[in-house]
């Protein structure tokens, strides 16, 4: 199994690193499975500037298994830039795509998410209208090939469980 972790700037490190961890886990127990860090850019940084080196620059996401993408303040800003928004629709084949808090926002304005439901706040609400099918009041929201989730609380359990799914899915 492929993963991409897409990363941009300005971006949750809490958020991105409680599903890092998670994968980690599941790398111990699935020798085959194949993390890869993405960027547009060849240094990222978060919301506090603490800096991170992608593993791969600009590459498709096409290919990959699941790709997950973090919230964070850039997302908001994101949501506008075009080039960014086409690189990321090139994950529509990915089986499975997981975003947390504001990541979701990035899904839907790269038009991945018309038909799904989202986990996402509430003062996020107008801003996706019409890029979702419904937005879930919940903390995990599992729809079709979409897990969207929201809240620092449920960051970790949420990943755990996406793995769960995932040797579901293997195994059956």
């Amino acid at each position: 199994m492929k993963i991409a972790l897409v990363l941009y700037d300005r971006l949750s490190y809490f958020e991105f690193f409680s599903f890092y961890n998670a994968c980690l886990k599941a790398k111990n127990l699935d020798e085959d499975l194949i993390l890869r860090v993405c960027s547009l850019k060849e240094e990222i940084k978060d919301e506090n500037s603490l800096f991170i080196k992608p593993d791969t620059i600009g590459d498709s996401l096409d290919g990959y298994d699941l790709v997950f993408i973090p919230g964070g303040k850039g997302a908001k800003t994101l949501i506008y830039d075009d080039i960014f928004l086409s690189w990321l629709k090139s994950a529509k084949l990915a089986s499975l795509k997981v975003a947390f808090g504001y990541g979701s926002l990035l899904f839907a304005y790269a038009g991945l998410t018309k038909e799904v439901k989202l986990c996402l706040p509430e003062e996020l609400s107008e801003l996706s209208c019409g890029k979702c099918s419904e937005i879930i009041d919940t903390d995990v929201v599992f729809d079709g090939d979409f897990i969207s989730a929201f809240g620092d609380e449920n960051l970790y359990k949420a990943s755990l469980e996406v793995f769960e799914k995932l040797d579901n899915l293997k195994n059956s």
